[in-house]
């Protein structure tokens, strides 16, 4: 424990001041911030029962605890105690069971009702990270309203002021969908921000070029190349996004289809992130109405949104994501050339020509004239003729490998059975020089038993030759049918 220092008396924080958390501060902290809700905070703390008897400790573990704050990680008398210390500070909290554990307490140490006194040393914080990358801070000058935040699809109405430095170089008032804040002249940071904030809040948030003005930067705001920004954001009001139970089936599917055009909007204009969220929310407003008065309008939308799902995953490159949804537009209708199209456009994405070339084959035979199909589908049979060779070059060096060991083997075997270390062939030419004379065994056994020891040695080699030559006639030949660029056929489904 630590020692009191020029102590303040006891306070009560709590704000209906009902006495549930007194603050005893034991050495004072430095600066004048503390830390807001969101701050990722880091302490020392040693927790006592009332009587003195120690249940917790962090400096006993060696290692300082963190926690988000005003995110209920801890109970609640951290919560509101920790938020009114300073950097360095230290103090001790005193908390009444409702502000701790309550009438069950923490068994076994902590009883039922108990009152529980924390030392508390706080280290430093860190502000609120927006994104997962780290790259997005989030500091709250002013608390917002209630608990709720905005969601993907929501309209927030905000008031922007954007500075480098002390120089504003953004300040207006601008409504505009979350998700889609670029189409308002809103940088990715901003809008990603907003999710986090509460009605009515202020907020500082730092944001990476990454997040702002990328690489090019924006000359008309004097923003220079990969510079990070400030944006100062008061989340005036929000609505969210109705979710697909809160409406009326009549009103799924008037929705969807109003979504179905945003989505090809923004597709057409290659702004394919845009567009997958548009048709993924087109097929959520739809897939779960069971009457049959609504399937009628609702089957052919919740197809056409599974197809512009798959491809706008194509066009992202997150081919297992479009894979998965073709699989989903052909569980409603198998023979579905623009699933299976796509389905093989991404196999072969993934080197996969067996399997684009099943895909591409199923589409011919559907749609005999989709050159698309048989441009992809020639460029498989050249992959996979590609693949053979390889495979081939493969075997043909383990066999080469397992040849040479066992001639090395049979050469070894050969040479215990034959101690002069002659070969069989030196021995036959011996024994036919001494039947028929020196001039018939060179003039026609030495020239025999030589052109059988070269055939014995050549004739593997032709074979692999003749193997070969005929695969690459096959390759040429397929190179020459898709020397072309398949022109894309690709369109959104309606």
């Amino acid at each position: 424990m630590v020692e009191s220092e020029n102590v303040c008396e006891g306070i009560d924080v709590t704000e209906s001041q009902d006495g549930g958390i007194i603050k005893l501060i034991k050495r004072e902290g430095s600066g004048d911030e503390t830390p807001n809700e969101g701050a990722n905070v880091f302490v020392h703390y040693v927790g006592t029962l009332e009587d003195g008897t120690q249940f917790d400790s962090s400096r006993d573990r060696g290692k300082p605890f963190d926690f988000p704050l005003g995110r209920g990680h801890v109970i609640p008398g951290w919560e509101v105690g920790v938020e009114t210390m300073k950097k360095g500070e230290i103090c001790t909290l005193t908390c009444k069971p409702e502000y701790a554990y309550g009438k069950p307490g923490k068994p076994p140490t902590i009883p039922q009702n108990s009152t529980l006194v924390f030392e508390i040393e706080l280290l430093y914080w860190e502000d609120e990270k927006v994104t997962d990358d780290l790259l997005v801070s989030k500091k709250i000058l002013k608390k917002g309203k209630g608990n709720d935040c905005v969601s993907d699809g929501g309209t927030v109405e905000v008031h922007l002021k954007g500075k480098v430095g002390e120089r504003i170089f953004d300040e207006r008032d601008v409504q505009f969908t979350v998700g889609e804040g670029g189409e308002s002249d809103v940088i990715p940071g901003v809008d990603a921000a907003v999710k986090t904030m509460k009605k009515d809040e202020v907020s500082l948030i730092n944001c990476d070029s990454s997040y702002a003005f990328g690489e090019r930067g924006r000359e008309d705001w004097e923003i220079k190349p990969s510079m990070s920004v400030e944006y100062e954001i008061h989340l005036k009001s929000f609505e969210q996004l109705k979710q697909p139970w809160e409406l009326s089936s009549a009103e799924r599917i008037d929705d969807a289809k109003l979504v179905k055009e945003k989505g090809t909007e923004y597709f057409k204009e290659e702004k394919f992130s845009l567009a997958l969220g548009k048709f993924t929310r087109m097929v959520a407003l739809v897939e779960s109405l069971v009457e049959e008065r609504d399937l009628k309008q609702a089957s052919p939308l919740i197809l056409a949104g599974h197809l512009n799902v798959a491809l706008c995953y194509l066009k992202l490159g997150k081919y297992p994501e479009c894979i998965e949804s073709c699989d989903k537009a052909l569980f409603r209708d198998k023979n579905n050339v623009k699933a299976l199209y796509r389905k093989g456009r991404a196999n072969l994405a993934m080197h996969y020509p067996d399997e684009a070339s099943e895909m591409f084959q199923k589409v011919i035979k559907l749609d005999p004239k989709n050159k698309d199909a048989r441009t992809y589908y020639n460029i498989t049979k050249k992959k996979i003729a590609e693949y053979r060779v390889k495979e081939k070059k493969i075997y043909a060096n383990m066999f080469d490998k397992f040849a040479a060991r066992d001639a090395k083997n049979a050469a070894q075997a050969e040479s215990s059975l034959n101690p002069d270390g002659k070969d069989v062939f030196t021995k036959a030419e011996e024994e036919a020089r001494a039947i028929f004379g020196d001039e018939v065994a060179t003039a026609d056994g030495g020239q025999k038993l030589e052109k059988e020891k070269t055939a014995a040695t050549t004739n593997n080699d032709k074979d692999g030759d003749k193997a070969s030559e005929e695969l690459a006639n096959r390759i040429k030949d397929t190179s020459e049918e898709t020397a072309e660029t398949p022109s894309s056929s690709e369109t959104i489904s309606s």
